[in-house]
């Protein structure tokens, strides 16, 4: 249902981009992370934008690590 919701979405609001990669910034965070996995499973070729502001301690480089791979 997700991935329906995200494609009507992306639709409505003229969001398709034009032939190329699109870039998503990315926290790690549950809400980027499935943001960018639903945009990978409907066929988008994906960079992703990182900026770690080390708020949060081990959070943030735990969030970090995981957005590098």
């Amino acid at each position: 249902m997700f991935l329906v919701k995200l494609k009507q979405s992306i639709t409505s609001l003229g969001l398709q981009p034009a032939d190329g990669p699109l870039l998503l910034a990315i926290s790690g965070g549950p809400d980027s992370v499935a943001l960018g996995e639903g945009l990978w499973r409907l066929g988008f070729s994906l960079h992703l934008a990182h900026i770690n502001y080390q708020l949060r301690g081990e959070d943030s480089e735990e969030e970090e690590r995981l957005v590098r791979v």
